[in-house]
C-alpha cells in the first residue's frame, strides 16, 4: 500500500480505477534508473539517495509514480547511522554546556571542543554526529534490487491496496484456493459473509469505510487480502469506494479482474500448513498406507448460513465422484471448542457426509452431527479406513448394478479396465464386478484386464512347456500384457515360489481352464 496523496486513479461515471502502469520501453527505463540510483547510493545519507530519486521527476512521468516507485523500493533498503556513536548523548552534551542558546562563534567552537573531550572524538566530528541517527542522516547500508517487471507490478498491487482503503465493502469470487483465502480472512479478523453463486461463491469483505473505529489497522488488514485474491485463477474484485471532495461524500465502484491483464505480482509459492501436530500426524500416517482413498488438506468450503466451514480434510474417491469430510475437533480452548460444536451442529441436515474425530476430553459425542471417532492421544485409522471401504463397497455395488456386460463395447484382445472405467465414469472395481457376475461373451476378466477367447488360445499354446516365471513374463510382456498374474489366473496356473528371488519363481497348472 502507498501514501494516499501518492494514488493516481480516474473517476468517470461513477465508477473509479487506478492508473496502472504497463511495462513498456519507457516505464522499465524509469524502474530501471531509480533502482540504480538506490544501487549507487550505498554509502550515501537517506537525503543525498532521496535527491538523486527526485530528479527522475523533472521528466515527462507524474511526480506520484516516481516516488510510488521509490516507497516501494525503501521497503527493501536497510539504513544505519553513519558511526557506532551515541547521537542523543552526544547533543544532550552539546544542549547542556550551551544552556539551549549560543550566539557567539566563539563559544559554540569551544562548546563543541568540550563535547569531543567528554566523549573521546574530534571537535571536527561532534557536529557531523548530532544528528546521525535522524532519517534523513542514516546511510544506506544496504538494498535489495528486484526485477524491473515486478517492480512495476508491485507498484499496480499498491494501487490498488491503496484505493481499497478508502472502500466501504469489498465483494470478489475465484476459481480456487478457496481454503487460503478464508484461512486468511479470519486471521486478518476481517467481518465476512457468504452466498452461493452456482458452483461457487461470493464473498463480501466490510471495508474500512464501514467501520466506526479502527479504520486504518482494519484497512490495512483489507489491503493485505488482495494479493492472494490475484494470485487465485479467475478472480474478480468489486468494491464501493468512499470519495470525499470538499466536505462532500459518495461511493464510486471499483472493478477488477483476472481478465483485465494488468501486471500484478507471481502467485507466491505455498508451503502446506496444518493447525496442529495431531492434523499433522494424521495426514502423515494416512498418506503411508497407499489407500485409493485420496486425503484433501481444506478442501472447498461447506456454507454455513451467511458464513462457511472449511472441514480440516476430505477423502476422494475415483476422481471426486465420492467425498467423505473429516474434522478433528482437538481439544484446544473451552470457547474454541463451544465455535467448532456451534458450528458443526449447523450441519445437521446437510446433505454431504462428515466425520469426525472427537477429543474424548470434548464431552458428549451426541453433542455433534455424523460418525463420531473418539480418541485421545492422536487420531485412529482403522475406523476411519473400514467406514471409507464400506462406502466404496455401496459404490461398487450400485455402479455394478447398473452395467449391463452384454452391451459393453470392448475394442481389441486386451482391454485394461481401469481405462475403460474411466471413460464410463465408474471405479474400475465397479466395473470388474460387473464383468465377472457375467463375463462379456468372447472375453475373460481377472482383476483389472479382460482378454479376448482368441488371444488367450495364443497365449496358451505359447506358453505350453514353459516353466520360469521370468520365460512366461517375456512371453506375455510381447503379447502386450505387462502384468502376468491376472492372464495366468486365467489359465489355471499357480506362481511357485523357491525362497524369496523372483528369479527362481516358476509356474504350473492346477486346473484345466479351456482359453
Amino acid at each position: 500500500m502507498l501514501p494516499s496523496e501518492l494514488l493516481i486513479a480516474r473517476t468517470m461515471q461513477g465508477r473509479v480505477r487506478p492508473v496502472f502502469v504497463k511495462p513498456t520501453p519507457e516505464l522499465r527505463s524509469l524502474a530501471e534508473g531509480i533502482m540504480g540510483a538506490f544501487s549507487a547510493g550505498i554509502g550515501r545519507r537517506r537525503a543525498e539517495v532521496a535527491g538523486k530519486v527526485r530528479e527522475f521527476e523533472l521528466g515527462s512521468f507524474d511526480f506520484r509514480l516516481v516516488r510510488g516507485l521509490q516507497a516501494i523500493l525503501e521497503r527493501r533498503c536497510t539504513y544505519a547511522a553513519a558511526s557506532g556513536a551515541d547521537h542523543a548523548a552526544i547533543r544532550r552534551s552539546a544542549f547542556t554546556m550551551s544552556s539551549g542558546c549560543v550566539t557567539d562563534g566563539g563559544a559554540r567552537g569551544r562548546i563543541l571542543e568540550a563535547v569531543g573531550r567528554e566523549h573521546g572524538i574530534g571537535p571536527d566530528r561532534v557536529e557531523p554526529l548530532l544528528w546521525g541517527d535522524l532519517d534523513d542522516e542514516k546511510v544506506l547500508a544496504s538494498f535489495t534490487p528486484m526485477a524491473v517487471d515486478d517492480l512495476l507490478a508491485s507498484y499496480n498491487l499498491s494501487l490498488a491496496q491503496t484505493l481499497l482503503f478508502r472502500s466501504s465493502s469489498l465483494e470478489f469470487g475465484v476459481s480456487g484456493m478457496w481454503k487460503e483465502l478464508f484461512r486468511r480472512i479470519k486471521r486478518l479478523g476481517l467481518m465476512y459473509s457468504v452466498s452461493p453463486s452456482g458452483a461457487s461463491y461470493v464473498v463480501t469483505v466490510e471495508g474500512p469505510a464501514s467501520m466506526i473505529r479502527l479504520t486504518e489497522r482494519y484497512g490495512t488488514s483489507l489491503s493485505k487480502l488482495l494479493p492472494l485474491i490475484t494470485s487465485a485463477g479467475g478472480w474478480w474484485v468489486r468494491a464501493q469506494i468512499v470519495s470525499r471532495r470538499f466536505g462532500n461524500s459518495r461511493l464510486l465502484t471499483f472493478e477488477m479482474r483476472s481478465e483485465d491483464g494488468v501486471l500484478l505480482p507471481a502467485a507466491p509459492q505455498r508451503a502446506e500448513e496444518y493447525d496442529s501436530s495431531t492434523e499433522e500426524s494424521f495426514a502423515r500416517r494416512f498418506n503411508s498406507l497407499g489407500s485409493q482413498w485420496r486425503l484433501l488438506r481444506e478442501p472447498d468450503p461447506i456454507p454455513v448460513g451467511t458464513a462457511v466451514m472449511i472441514p480440516d480434510f476430505a477423502f476422494e474417491l475415483g476422481g471426486g465422484r465420492s467425498r467423505v469430510y473429516f474434522e478433528i475437533v482437538g481439544f484446544w480452548t473451552p470457547e474454541y471448542l463451544e465455535r467448532k460444536v456451534e458450528k458443526l451442529q449447523r450441519l445437521r441436515g446437510w446433505d454431504g457426509e462428515m466425520l469426525i474425530a472427537a477429543s474424548s476430553d470434548l464431552g458428549p459425542a451426541e453433542r455433534l452431527p455424523g460418525k463420531v471417532i473418539p480418541f485421545e492421544k492422536e487420531v485412529p485409522l482403522k475406523p476411519i479406513i473400514d467406514h471409507l471401504e464400506e462406502r466404496k463397497r455401496r459404490i461398487v455395488a450400485r455402479e455394478s448394478a447398473a452395467i449391463s456386460p452384454a452391451v459393453l463395447p470392448l475394442r481389441g484382445d486386451v482391454v485394461s479396465l481401469g481405462e475403460m472405467a474411466k471413460s464410463m465414469g465408474v471405479l474400475p472395481e465397479s466395473l470388474a464386478e460387473a464383468m465377472r457376475e457375467k463375463s462379456p461373451p468372447g472375453y475373460s476378466v481377472e482383476g483389472d484386464l479382460a482378454v479376448s477367447s482368441k488371444k488367450l488360445g495364443q497365449i496358451d499354446r505359447a506358453l505350453s512347456g514353459v516353466r520360469s516365471l521370468d520365460d512366461a513374463a517375456k512371453i506375455l510382456q510381447g503379447e502386450g500384457i505387462g502384468d502376468p498374474y491376472p492372464v495366468l489366473r486365467m489359465l489355471g496356473y499357480r506362481v511357485v515360489m523357491k525362497g524369496l528371488d523372483m528369479r527362481g519363481a516358476s509356474i504350473e497348472r492346477t486346473e484345466w481352464r479351456p482359453a
